[in-house]
């Protein structure tokens, strides 16, 4: 049976995705397989495939909303989970700084 992603995975995973976001505006060297693995050994029960996804659902709504996205997780998830649609709200409304404006530090 599928794990249900709860809140606190999603928004986890929305901030992995800004931040790989921020590396890919900025030109930034970053490694995704880092992210992903980091993420699969705190969520067992997590896998690759589903993590892959995810990031795509993120892709989707942030298209959806107008947003920046991440090359390599294109936005090509019809049914994704819609409190994305909340967070890239958050986002547009200035709650969550915009990607381009980050530097790494």
């Amino acid at each position: 049976m599928k794990k249900k992603y709860e809140i606190k995975e999603i928004q986890e995973l929305w901030n992995t995705y800004s931040t790989m976001l921020g590396h890919q505006v900025n030109g930034e060297k970053y490694s995704k397989t880092k992210y992903r693995k980091e993420h699969l050994e705190k969520h067992e029960g997590r896998t690759r495939g589903s993590y892959e996804a995810f990031m795509m659902n993120i892709s989707t709504a942030r298209h959806k909303g107008g947003l920046k996205v991440l090359s390599g997780y294109k936005p090509s998830m019809p049914n994704y989970n819609k409190y994305l649609d909340k967070l890239v709200e958050k986002e547009i409304e200035g709650i969550f700084a915009p990607v381009v404006e980050r530097k790494a530090v």
